[in-house]
C-alpha cells in the first residue's frame, strides 16, 4: 500500500497550503493509487466567486469514520443490551488507531440491504461479539494508523521512520514536531479503503503496550442512560402511530383465531379495532398467532383487551393440564428470559418500504421474515436499532415486530405493539431443561489439558 501526497514546495505555511490545495479544482492533495475523492464545497468568505472545497471524512474501514473536527465514530452493528459493546469496540479501535479517548463516539447504523452487504448479518448472541470482532477492528484501525502516519509525515516534511502516532497526533520524534489527526484531515482528502491484503500484513500493538484495552473507562453510553435520553425499543415513536396490545392463544403454539367478539370493548374511549393475526404453522418457534387490540392509546388498548373474546382453533396435540405442568415444574424448572424491558416494536410503511423500530438482537434476520410475510423484497425492509433493555438471547425472537408489521399492514397506519409483562412471559420460549456432564483433563504438572462436555437436551 502506498499513499502519495502532492502539495506545494516545502516551507510554505500550513494556512497557505490549506487554501491553495483545497480551492477549486485543485482541492485534493492526496490520492491513493491515483484515485481522487470528491471534496465538500463551502462558501469562501474572502471570495464568494471562488468556493473552497473541504475534504470529506476519512472512512478507511466500514467500522469507523474519522472527521476533520477530530472526532472518530465507531459504527456498532451489534445490539447494545447493557453489556456496553459500543464502548468495547471503541476501545479496540482507539487502542490501535491511537485516538484521544475524549474524541471517540459510537453510533448504531440502521440495518438495511446495503448495510448488510457491507457488514454481514450481524446477529448478537452467545456472548461472542467481542471475540468475533476484535481482530478485524484492531487490524482495520492499525492500517488506518499507518496511513495517517504516512500522510502526517509528508505534511510535516519528516522521514516516516521518525514518526509515530500518539493520542490523536502524528509526532516526529527526531524534530520534535507534531500534527493532529484533525489537522491532517482538514488539509487532505484520503480515499484509501482498507483491503484484505492490508489487514493480513499489518502489525498490531503488543498487548503489554495497551493503554486503553483492559482499562476501566467510563462507558460511552452511560450518560444517556442515566439522564434518560437513551432510546430503547419502548421509546420508539413515529407521528400518527396507534397502539396495540396482544391477546395470545390458550396454548403456546399453532393455535389460530376463528372469530372475535369486541362488542363490549366498543364503548372504550379510543378503541379502534381488533385484528386477528394468524401465522403459518411453518413459523413455528419464532412467532405465534395472536389478536392485536388497537386503540389510540396503550391504556385504552389494555382496557379493551380485557373485554374482548377470541374463539381459537386449537392444534390437534395431546391435551396438557395445568396440574400436569405444575407437577412437571416441580422436577424441572423452566426459565424464561424475563428481561427488564418487555418486547415492543413500531412498524410503518413509507413509500413501499417497511420501517421497524425496536430493540432486537437479530434485526437482519427479522427483516427476512417481514419480507416473507408482507410480500416485499428484503431491500424494502429497514430496521432501526434501539438500545435493548435486557436480552439474554430472548430478543433474538421477534414476535413484537412481526405482529406490529402485520397489524399496520391491515390498517394502513403505523402501529406500536407493546407487550405487558404477562404478554412477555406468555410469548417467551423458555429453554428446555438439560442434563450436562463435564470432564476435565489435567496433566502431570496440574496444567489444563482438555475438556469433555456432554449435553442432553430437548428441543429449544
Amino acid at each position: 500500500m502506498k499513499v502519495s501526497v502532492t502539495n506545494e514546495p516545502r516551507g510554505i505555511s500550513r494556512r497557505k497550503f490549506f487554501i491553495s490545495t483545497i480551492a477549486g479544482s485543485a482541492a485534493l492533495v492526496i490520492s491513493v493509487e491515483n484515485s481522487l475523492a470528491a471534496g465538500k464545497q463551502v462558501v469562501n468568505l474572502l471570495d464568494e466567486g471562488s468556493p473552497l472545497m473541504l475534504p470529506p471524512n476519512f472512512a478507511p474501514s466500514i467500522w469507523f469514520t474519522m472527521e476533520s473536527n477530530g472526532a472518530t465514530t465507531i459504527h456498532v452493528l451489534k445490539a447494545e443490551i447493557g453489556q456496553h459493546i459500543g464502548t468495547t469496540f471503541a476501545q479496540i479501535v482507539a487502542e490501535e488507531l491511537e485516538l484521544d479517548w475524549a474524541a471517540v463516539r459510537v453510533d448504531y447504523p440502521e440495518m438495511n440491504a446495503k448495510n448488510q452487504d457491507r457488514y454481514g448479518i450481524q446477529m448478537t448472541g452467545g456472548s461472542y461479539s467481542t471475540n468475533e470482532m476484535f481482530d478485524r477492528l484492531a487490524r482495520s484501525a492499525a492500517v488506518a494508523r499507518g496511513i495517517l502516519i504516512e500522510v502526517g509525515a509528508d505534511l510535516l516534511g519528516s522521514d516516516i521512520k521518525d514518526c509515530k502516532a500518539r493520542k490523536g497526533k502524528v509526532i516526529d520524534t527526531v524534530l520534535d514536531t507534531e500534527i493532529t489527526y484533525s489537522e491532517i484531515l482538514s488539509e487532505t482528502a484520503i480515499s484509501h479503503t482498507v483491503e484484505e491484503d492490508d489487514l493480513a500484513n499489518v502489525s498490531l500493538k503488543k498487548r503489554q503496550n495497551y493503554e486503553i484495552i483492559g482499562k476501566s473507562l467510563a462507558s460511552l453510553d452511560s450518560p444517556e442512560k442515566v439522564n434518560g435520553s437513551a432510546r430503547f425499543g419502548i421509546d420508539a415513536y413515529v407521528p400518527n402511530m396507534i397502539y396495540g396490545k396482544i391477546i395470545g392463544p390458550p396454548v403456546r403454539m399453532w393455535a389460530t383465531g376463528k372469530s372475535i367478539d369486541d362488542s363490549k370493548a366498543r364503548g372504550i374511549d379510543g378503541y379502534i379495532k381488533t385484528i386477528p393475526v394468524n401465522l403459518p404453522k411453518q413459523m413455528g418457534y419464532m412467532v405465534e398467532s395472536a389478536a392485536g387490540v388497537v386503540a389510540s392509546s396503550f391504556p385504552a388498548a389494555m382496557r379493551a383487551a380485557q373485554l374482548i373474546k377470541v374463539d381459537w382453533a386449537l392444534p390437534e396435540t395431546p391435551p396438557v393440564s395445568s396440574n400436569d405442568m405444575k407437577e412437571h415444574a416441580r422436577n424441572t424448572e423452566m426459565v424464561t428470559h424475563a428481561t427488564l424491558e418487555p418486547a415492543s416494536a413500531v412498524a410503518q410503511q413509507v413509500d413501499g418500504d417497511w420501517h421497524i423500530y425496536a430493540g432486537l438482537q437479530a434485526g437482519n434476520v427479522m427483516r427476512y421474515f417481514v419480507s416473507l410475510l408482507t410480500g416485499v423484497t428484503p431491500e424494502k425492509v429497514i430496521f432501526h436499532p434501539h438500545h435493548v433493555g435486557g436480552g439474554f438471547g430472548g430478543k433474538v425472537e421477534f414476535e413484537a415486530p412481526i405482529l406490529a408489521v402485520l397489524v399496520a399492514k391491515t390498517l394502513g397506519r403505523p402501529v406500536k405493539i407493546i407487550f405487558t409483562r404477562e404478554d412477555d412471559m406468555f410469548m417467551s420460549h423458555p429453554r428446555s431443561p438439560t442434563l450436562q456432564n463435564l470432564t476435565a483433563y489435567m496433566g502431570a504438572n496440574g496444567a489444563f489439558k482438555g475438556l469433555r462436555h456432554d449435553v442432553v437436551s430437548g428441543w429449544v
